[in-house]
């Protein structure tokens, strides 16, 4: 889905640092909070883009929910093979 030469990793974790940072107080910090994505991290693919998702608890408390950051794919056209 990304470009070859692209660090898909370090795109999408910038991309999640910074919608959290929007929001801190609803996340955890430290070693608790987000530390980047995993190799075998949890998405789904929408017409308009890709979902990363994380499980109660992983990142935030459980009042957050399950947290969802949308990768559009007009944002991030220019890492994306589309």
């Amino acid at each position: 889905m990304f470009k070859k030469d692209v660090d898909y990793k370090k795109v999408i974790n910038d991309y999640i640092n910074s919608e959290i940072n929007k929001n801190k107080e609803l996340y955890f910090t430290g070693k608790e909070g987000f530390n980047g994505i995993s190799d075998n991290q949890d998405f789904y693919i929408e017409d308009d883009g890709i979902v990363i998702y994380f499980q109660v608890y992983d990142i935030a408390p459980y009042y957050v929910g399950i947290p969802k950051f949308k990768i559009d794919n007009n944002q991030f056209k220019k890492y994306l093979n589309i």
